[in-house]
């Protein structure tokens, strides 16, 4: 662009410093090359603001990216397990509520790979101290990864964490979960991780 305006310009100019006689119609058209060479500044400088100001949206949304993967990494890991798919598990919460009697636990999941992998999952299974399994249907109120049950399956793709959730009911207030697990069976691509002994943060 700006090599089409210097041209512009150039060429406007040698048009002047030739026209020699005061015929009105090649001074009309100096005329309006030199209004065409302004448009085409007045073009290249609203593009030029209109890129600095796209450049600035990308580099918010750059900034914004990098910090929430650096909140998700920073966040505590309770314990760790990484598949043999290579999909790398951080509990990052065991929490109790005492008014509604539910245990939530959170676990960000990454695919440390490079191909973008789609999994399912097979049903939890938690067993506190006292050796109580919830692992039946009645036993959960949620078990997702993203906006997915485990069971249906979710695209992992490389390095983008993912947040699964597992909240279960409870009459009591069990201190610990002596295993959190998801049997990890190889057909079908499903996926799996196992944590023991979580203390449970009741509140």
């Amino acid at each position: 662009m700006k090599k089409v305006i210097l041209s512009s310009i150039v060429f406007a100019v040698s048009l002047m410093a030739h026209a020699q006689s005061t015929n009105p119609e090649v001074e009309q058209k100096i005329a309006q090359m030199g209004n065409a060479v302004d448009s085409l500044k007045s073009t290249v400088t609203a593009m030029q603001t209109a890129m600095a100001n796209i450049q600035v949206k990308v580099d918010e949304v750059t900034k914004q990216n990098l910090a929430l993967k650096q909140a998700i990494s920073l966040q505590p890991t309770i314990a760790e397990d990484t598949s043999s798919f290579g999909i790398n598990y951080r509990l990052i919460e065991a929490k109790g509520n005492r008014k509604s009697g539910e245990i939530t636990f959170i676990i960000s999941a990454v695919n440390t790979g490079k191909q973008d992998q789609r999994l399912t999952y097979n049903e939890p299974v938690i067993v506190d101290e006292s050796g109580y399994q919830y692992k039946d249907y009645k036993d959960w109120k949620e078990y997702k990864i993203g906006n997915e049950y485990l069971t249906s399956g979710t695209t992992l793709y490389p390095d983008t964490p993912v947040q699964i959730i597992l909240t279960c009911v409870t009459n009591s207030e069990p201190q610990y979960a002596k295993i959190i697990n998801i049997a990890p069976y190889e057909t079908f691509k499903k996926d799996g991780f196992r944590f023991t002994n979580i203390p449970i943060k009741w509140e």
